[in-house]
């Protein structure tokens, strides 16, 4: 498992551009959406987002917590009989469990033991791969690239770090998964686009103040 830093000086080139580029108007291409979302298992809250800005590879910065244990809700919409196969993490395999009966939504547990705290004024990438059944029967992969944050683990003896909930708490985010219908041999799709949907705060648990 290998994570890149990033830094204001000098950026990583992560990954491959040309696979960026929009898909051509064609009948033969085929389009599904991925949708993600990260909750802390130990509370239901989601996790937490930055704006960076162009001070990195990626405008936002998802915020995690090294060896945090962490539910992930993956969905795909597309074309009828769209199916999830399988997810990873940081090289980590997700144990998906179905949500409904199609199969193109599931949920599973994930815990950040892969990643390790961020170096100042830096970030890290953490791939996301996806495998799901098109509805022409066929097996696409996609791995979209992540920019994240990494706060140590806490301790008995430290203070708690209130920084990995600042920001904005991250309902979802989402990405497209792009493939020639015309070559179902060839698995691996293009990704398109991440974009991130923050929280609505009514939508938000209330938390109980203390008396």
């Amino acid at each position: 498992i290998r994570l890149h830093q990033s830094t204001s000086r000098r950026r990583a080139v992560s990954l491959d551009t040309s696979n960026m580029l929009p898909a051509k108007r064609s009948s033969s291409m085929e389009k599904a959406q991925i949708t993600l979302s990260i909750r802390d298992k130990a509370t239901g809250e989601y996790v937490h987002y930055k704006h960076d800005g162009s001070r990195f590879d990626q405008p936002q910065t998802l915020k995690l917590c090294e060896s945090a244990a962490y539910v992930v809700a993956l969905s795909a919409t597309g074309d009828e009989g769209i199916q999830l196969l399988s997810a990873d993490l940081g090289g980590r395999s997700i144990e998906l469990v179905p949500t409904e009966g199609r199969g193109a939504s599931a949920t599973g547990d994930w815990i950040a033991d892969c990643v390790r705290p961020t170096k100042k004024g830096t970030r890290d990438e953490l791939l996301l791969t996806v495998q799901i059944k098109s509805g022409d029967g066929a097996r696409r992969t996609a791995v979209f690239p992540l920019q994240i944050k990494t706060y140590p683990a806490p301790t008995k003896r430290s203070a708690p770090n209130y920084a990995i909930t600042s920001g904005e708490p991250l309902a979802h985010l989402q990405f497209d998964m792009a493939w020639d219908s015309s070559s179902p041999y060839s698995p691996i799709a293009r990704t398109d686009r991440l974009r991130f949907s923050r929280m609505s705060l009514s939508a938000l648990p209330a938390v109980a103040s203390a008396a």
